[in-house]
């Protein structure tokens, strides 16, 4: 860290979706004491309260000098009275909702959602006899989705006792179509985080004419399995915590998910992905 590098503030706000609040919070953490970086929030979030490292780069806004850099999600605007040298935008890529699109004055990078295991260690984990089987909500329609269903449908004729919850942005077809014993819409940094960490696997039926979901990338992250096709980008490379189905059939969703071992304590993986993530990021706050 140099006299002459700007400070970095991650602006928090209402709004941002959950998944980007985790990814944020991710880096902040990683990159604290290698940057000058810090948090701004306009409603305080859970997340930065119950964890010490990220608890410390909280700042107030009469803290932030007018020659700091300010990281904005999508097209909002600055706070209220508040001066920066730079403002960043963050934002999903157009073209793949797996990768979020940093714009500074001098150019546009691309960083995979993904968040430390060290994160969301510290969020309160739901405890359950049976397995708890989470489905993703997102679009009601397409291929992968319809093959959720079946195989919810699937596992409940074979009699296999389990939680079934489902989790995202409202899509009430498919929340129908599933009929799950807990429902989770727009959940909290925190929320995800605990189902993330709670879930016996994350049934994300993608293949490679279906784009996996962000919370089966997310789960990827932080060694909760996640139940997939061989063809799904999120197979490859090779990742112990994917199980992966050779056919695009029920069955064999079902037969990978009713062979996980029981529900137990995680063994959180060291957060290698995160932290190469997190290290291109800081690459660019340092080029500015």
């Amino acid at each position: 860290m140099t006299a002459s590098d700007p400070l970095t503030v991650f602006f928090l706000h209402a709004g941002m979706p959950a998944e980007v609040l985790l990814f944020e919070l991710s880096v902040a953490r990683a990159l604290a004491g290698a940057l000058p970086v810090a948090i701004l929030e306009e409603e305080t979030v859970d997340m930065v309260e119950r964890d010490p490292k990220l608890a410390m780069l909280r700042i107030e806004p009469d803290a932030v000098a007018p020659s700091s850099r300010v990281i904005l999600w999508g097209d909002r605007e600055t706070p209220g009275g508040m001066r920066f040298g730079e403002a960043w935008r963050l934002a999903s890529s157009g073209d793949n909702a797996l990768d979020l699109r940093l714009d500074t004055p001098r150019g546009r990078h691309r960083f995979p959602f993904a968040i430390s295991p060290d994160l969301v260690a510290v969020t309160d984990r739901i405890v359950s006899d049976l397995p708890r089987l989470l489905v993703p909500l997102e679009a009601p329609n397409s291929r992968r989705e319809r093959m959720a269903v079946r195989t919810v449908e699937e596992l409940r004729k074979r009699g296999w006792r389990h939680i079934l919850v489902a989790a995202g942005a409202p899509q009430p077809e498919l929340v129908r179509a599933l009929a799950a014993d807990e429902v989770h819409e727009e959940p909290t940094a925190g929320e995800l985080a605990a189902l993330l960490m709670s879930s016996s696997a994350v049934l994300d039926a993608s293949d490679e004419s279906s784009p996996p979901t962000v919370l089966g990338r997310l789960a990827r992250c932080i060694g909760t399995c996640v139940v997939l096709h061989e063809s799904s980008p999120l197979a490859h490379p090779f990742s112990p915590e994917v199980r992966v189905s050779r056919e695009w059939a029920p069955d064999a969703f079902c037969d990978l998910i009713t062979s996980l071992p029981a529900p137990g304590e995680p063994e959180l993986p060291w957060g290698m992905e995160l932290d190469a993530i997190a290290e291109d990021f800081g690459r660019v706050l340092k080029l500015g």
